[in-house]
This record gives C-alpha cells, sequence and structure tokens, in this order.
C-alpha cells in the first residue's frame, strides 16, 4: 500500500512538472527546452553563472523577437527586439506598468519599495518621492559629495604612499558611496572609508554577500516570487531589515522631539508621513520608510561603486581612452583653478560617453522584469501576451549584440557622441525607460562622476587581471568575483 502511494505520488508529481515544463509548447512559442527541476537556468542553480550571464547565453540560443524561457518552475517571455522593449516601457506602459517582483506589504512590509510596488501605490510614492532627485536638490548635495572625495582620496594617499600598492577599488568604491548616502540621506557621518566596520556600511555588506540565502532570496525576488510567499521567508534577513527600522525609529524620534529639520532624504520621507497625517490619509508605516531607505542604499552603494570600479577597469586596459579622459579632466581643472561644481562635472564630454560605455557593457541591472497587465497584442504579430505574463528584458544581452553596437566587446566611449554615433538607442536602456525608470539615475551617474575625476586627477591605475570579468555566480546584479585589484600609484604632476 505505501509503495503504491509512493508511485502515485510520483506519477502525480511526474505529471504535474511536465504539464509546467510544457507551457510555451502549448501556447506554441518559440521556447528554450527546459530541464527538470531548473528550467532554463542551470547554471544559475549550480553556481555557474550569474543571472545576467544566464540570460545573455538564452538570448544567444534564438533570433526570435519573443522567446519563451522557464525562470526555474515559472514560464517567462524574453523580448529579444529592443525596439519591442522600448515600446514596452514607454508607449505601451499601460499594459506592463508592474515589475511582478516579490511584494507583500501585509506579511513582510519591509519588501513593498518603490521597485517593487505596483499600480497605483508604487505611481503615489514616485510622485511624492520624484522631488528628492532633482538637478537642484543634486548641487545642493555636491559639497557633501565633495568632501567625501577628499576622505576617499587621503585615505587612498595614505595606502599607496609615495611608491604605490595594489588596491581592491570595488571595496573602497563602496565604502565612498556609503559615506555619501548616510550624510545626504541620514545627515550623520559613518566615515566607513577609515572604519569598515562601522555598522552602516557591515549591514550593506552582508546584505550583498555571497551566500546560500543570499542566493536563494535574490532569485525568488526576482524570478520566483511566489516561492517566497510559499515558504514564508522574509525578503530581507530580519538582522538587515530590523538594523534599518531601529535607524529609522530612532531618526524619526529623534527629528520629532528636537524639531530638526534637513533637506535630505529622510526629511522627504518626514515630510510625506507629516503631510498624509493632515490629510487623514494613510501614512507609510516606519517599516516602509525603512524599506525605501534599505532600497535607495543598496541600489545606490552597489551600482554606482561597480560603474566606478567598471570604469576603471576599462581604462586600465584601453590605454588611448584612459589618456584622453586623464586629458580632459586636467584642462578642466586647470581651467576652473581646481574647483568642481555641478556644471563641471555635466560639461566634460568625454567622461559622459566614458561612464555611458561602462554602463553599456555592466548595466546596474543586467534584465529588467515586468508583468503584463492586461492581455497585450503584439505589434505586426499573431501574439497576444496574456496578463500576468512574466516579461524578461535582457539589458545587458543588449548591450553585448553586434546589431546594436558594432564590435561590442569593444571598450569605444566615442560611440555615444553625437557627431560618431553608432549604436541603436533602443537598445540603451541602462537604468530602464519609461515612467518605472530609475529614480536616482542622476545622482548615481553624478557621483560616480564626481569619484572618476578625483581619482584619476590624483592617482594612475595599471591593471592587474585580464580584461575579461569573472562575475559572482548567482547573483542578481553583475559584481565582479573577488573584486579588481588594481596596481595604483600617486600621480607625479596633478591637476591644478
Amino acid at each position: 500500500m505505501i509503495l503504491l502511494s509512493l508511485a502515485l505520488l510520483g506519477l502525480i508529481l511526474f505529471l504535474g512538472l511536465r504539464y509546467i515544463y510544457s507551457y510555451w509548447e502549448r501556447h506554441e512559442l518559440p521556447h528554450v527546452k527546459p530541464e527538470i527541476p531548473y528550467g532554463n537556468l542551470r547554471p544559475v542553480a549550480e553556481r555557474r553563472e550569474c543571472f545576467g550571464v544566464a540570460i545573455s547565453e538564452l538570448y544567444k540560443k534564438s533570433t526570435e523577437q519573443l522567446l519563451g524561457i522557464y525562470l526555474f518552475f515559472a514560464p517567462a517571455i524574453m523580448v529579444r527586439d529592443a525596439r519591442l522593449a522600448k515600446q514596452i516601457m514607454t508607449s505601451d506602459f499601460a499594459s506592463f506598468h508592474d515589475r511582478g517582483v516579490f511584494v507583500d506589504e501585509r506579511n513582510d512590509p519591509f519588501s513593498a519599495n518603490l521597485f517593487a510596488l505596483p499600480g497605483k501605490k508604487w505611481r503615489t510614492l514616485r510622485n511624492k518621492l520624484t522631488p528628492t532627485f532633482t538637478s537642484g536638490k543634486l548641487r545642493n548635495m555636491l559639497p557633501t559629495i565633495l568632501d567625501e572625495s577628499k576622505r576617499f582620496q587621503d585615505y587612498l594617499t595614505r595606502v599607496v604612499g609615495d611608491k604605490g600598492d595594489t588596491v581592491e577599488m570595488r571595496d573602497l568604491a563602496s565604502r565612498y558611496i556609503v559615506d555619501i548616502i548616510a550624510s545626504v540621506f541620514f545627515g550623520f557621518e559613518a566615515d566607513s572609508m577609515n572604519d569598515p566596520e562601522h555598522p552602516f556600511r557591515v549591514v550593506g555588506r552582508e546584505a550583498v554577500a555571497d551566500s546560500f540565502s543570499n542566493n536563494i532570496r535574490s532569485a525568488a525576488t526576482f524570478v520566483c516570487p511566489g516561492l517566497l510567499k510559499l515558504i514564508q521567508i522574509p525578503s530581507t534577513p530580519p538582522k538587515i531589515s530590523g538594523f534599518m527600522i531601529d535607524l529609522v525609529q530612532q531618526q524619526m524620534e529623534y527629528r520629532e522631539k528636537n524639531n530638526v529639520s534637513r533637506k535630505d532624504f529622510f526629511q522627504q520621507l518626514v515630510d510625506l508621513r507629516k503631510e498624509d497625517l493632515l490629510k487623514g490619509e494613510d501614512t507609510m508605516s516606519i517599516e516602509e520608510c525603512a524599506a525605501q531607505v534599505f532600497l535607495f542604499y543598496i541600489a545606490g552603494s552597489e551600482t554606482t561603486s561597480v560603474t566606478i570600479t567598471y570604469t576603471l577597469h576599462e581604462l586600465s586596459h584601453n590605454s588611448k581612452a584612459m589618456e584622453q579622459l586623464v586629458a580632459e579632466i586636467d584642462e578642466t581643472l586647470a581651467k576652473s583653478n581646481g574647483e568642481i561644481n555641478y556644471d563641471i562635472v555635466k560639461g566634460m564630454r568625454y567622461l559622459d560617453v566614458c561612464v555611458k560605455e561602462t554602463l553599456r557593457k555592466y548595466p546596474g541591472l543586467p534584465i529588467l522584469n515586468r508583468e503584463c497587465t492586461q492581455d497585450f497584442q503584439v505589434p505586426q504579430s499573431k501574439v497576444v501576451i496574456k496578463k500576468g505574463t512574466q516579461i524578461i528584458i535582457p539589458i545587458s544581452a543588449y548591450g553585448m549584440d553586434e546589431r546594436y553596437f558594432p564590435d561590442p566587446d569593444s571598450y569605444i566611449p566615442e560611440r555615444f557622441f553625437e557627431e560618431s554615433k553608432n549604436y541603436d538607442d533602443n537598445a540603451y536602456q541602462p537604468f530602464g525607460d519609461g515612467p518605472r525608470n530609475c529614480i536616482g539615475i542622476r545622482m548615481g551617474v553624478f557621483v560616480a562622476k564626481a569619484a572618476l575625476i578625483m581619482l584619476l586627477s590624483n592617482f594612475t591605475f595599471e591593471a592587474t587581471q585580464g580584461p575579461k570579468i569573472e562575475f559572482a555566480a548567482s547573483s542578481v546584479t553583475l559584481l565582479p568575483k573577488g573584486g579588481i585589484k588594481f596596481k595604483v600609484g600617486q600621480r607625479k604632476v596633478k591637476a591644478a
């Protein structure tokens, strides 16, 4: 009887999996043959590849405009046409306004951040937070950014000394960004540059550590959101969410008790809560406020720090580009007598195209998620994308597709100059596009540029490893495995 029951259970499981993995065959969409139980993500499950690389490899297996794939158990459509992807994010946004990633406001309020929230709640919060990231606010942040840049410079000067030394730059760049976030978001000094074990730095380091639990959470959040709900695991480790909630609570109480008001991101949250109370509307809970803070903390520190690091990496392997950028920085600072302001940073044309080329090869998120929110007839096609279907937009794959970027493996900043433009606008989407693009684009790019100006005007960088980057396995973002080390020395002739 027991054997019969086991056999019956095995048969039911087999038939269930067979049904799940025949989804695209039944819907007659070209697809990549799945493997049970991995779907098309076996390299990720076996920790051989990160998500971005795995999706890019699937991208190469077809020439179809739309390709059916399986994110473990979840069927999804990969959009291999950059023009259609742009349309989905912009003109047809009404049919794809949600990301379809994990969010559970009731049981996991820390998951209810701007990135994940659906529909009306997302739009309301987005409209309230947008004023925080204007160019005017960036101008006000500049003194803090420059102060932290000077601290970064002083620290690196001590580390490399007169003879130079080998330095892992991703960690240093991350500490630099964390110190900026502590100051402009919260109004306190973390100084993780000199104190890498500061709790504000440690919590971020633990959040992105290459661990089994972090990998499971990341995978579930982006590709199997139902899994977290099923197994009742919070999207963020309790230790980390607890730290951020306590920090927000303390800041809220301190500012209210002492009638303190600062021109920072956190004050925006305080003011929003007061406005909602006066209007008699539902206010964001402390947990929801902490969720927004943590989102910008992680998104800002990780994407901006790797943009700085990858730009240095590419420049260290492309001497002509390095020389041209250093010359632009030196010339600009000489004209301004060493002064750096918002307009000076924005005016460096070659720096701008170098950062753009870095983001082309290493976008902050290699894939973007969307969920079809109403049936959508694909233009000039018989395909109808059904409501609830998960959509994958492979940003990283577009950036390395020669149809959109000729000679994609090469680092060619000049392709972004208007007079020598050599790429497809539809395919350049490192921060997404449309209403749900990254709200912090300006700040992230500006801070990265400010750091590069400081670093290249004061130090030399030589590569210590080959041009090809090995990415940390199973991570969602494109993180360099073990960081990236450079031979760093002080410049003998510095910019004015």
